[in-house]
């Protein structure tokens, strides 16, 4: 299935293209999915991908502090230490 992004709406495009191509419309089109509202750009402010896309940022930078201070914290109490006893 091949999609294309025209004036907020998707829509099949039918053609033969290679699998690897067809997997990057897929991955678009879920990423589409997953984080612009439904008729998307006619239904938010002109700014709303400007702010989506800081939202995912911090959203990253989020789990990444708290998935190393829990690295660090399990480390701290010997958790992976060859030798460490409970």
């Amino acid at each position: 299935r091949v999609f294309e992004l025209r004036r907020g709406n998707l829509e099949r495009r039918v053609g033969s293209r290679d699998q690897s191509s067809n997997s990057t419309v897929d991955l678009g089109f879920a990423l589409r999915r997953t984080f612009l509202p439904k008729g998307f750009p006619t239904s938010c402010p002109p700014e709303y991908l400007r702010y989506q896309q800081w939202h995912i940022v911090q959203d990253l930078a989020t789990q990444l502090r708290n998935t190393l201070a829990t690295s660090r914290v399990l480390s701290g109490l010997g958790v992976g230490v060859e030798g460490a006893t409970a």
